[in-house]
């Protein structure tokens, strides 16, 4: 992964514009005849999967806000510089040379990026107790009466004050009991 005619560096721009920084900077180096001086350019994501409207809907976010990341060539020309700092909505390019570690982290996100979505798994059965870890409930005794796996959602009995009532609970709010 790491070469050693490479060497990469942070760029600090306008937030939430990770996208269209990049694709400006690598069109500006194709114009400039520059594009043979740098590797690639990494605006680490995250694939969150929120509901919305009863919808499963993935949503893309930046886990850098405000930065991207360049490799570039060790014999890259001042010009090249120039160029970036003067892109839309660049503020800085930094010249301190980020670590190997820092770099491996950063792209840990982004090299094959494999979309994790978030699943119940079968951990739960239907007239199973649970026990509450999150809430205003939390350490109470339940029963799980439904499981709605496209929601996310587990629905519980709860016994309060010698009445039982049901909740709707996310998976990570609740564990089985021991």
């Amino acid at each position: 992964m790491e070469n050693s005619n490479t060497y990469w560096c942070a760029i600090r721009i306008a937030q939430r514009k990770e996208l269209i920084v990049t694709l400006d900077i690598e069109r500006r180096l194709k114009e400039a005849n520059l594009f043979e001086f740098y590797c690639r350019i990494v605006a680490p994501v995250e694939k969150v999967v929120t509901i919305r409207k009863g919808k499963k809907v993935t949503i893309s976010k930046s886990l850098f806000l405000g930065y991207i990341y360049i490799e570039l060539k060790k014999w890259a020309p001042n010009q090249l510089k120039r160029l970036i700092e003067t892109t839309n909505y660049v503020y800085k390019m930094y010249d301190e040379i980020l670590r190997p570690n820092e770099i491996e982290n950063i792209l840990k996100y982004t090299d094959d990026y494999i979309e994790k979505e978030i699943t119940i798994e079968n951990k739960f059965i239907v007239g199973e107790k649970v026990k509450i870890t999150d809430g205003p409930f939390t350490d109470f005794p339940a029963k799980v009466i439904a499981i709605d796996k496209d929601y996310q959602k587990i629905k519980v009995n709860v016994l309060v004050f010698g009445r039982e009532n049901t909740l709707e609970l996310k998976t990570t709010q609740i564990q089985t009991f021991n």
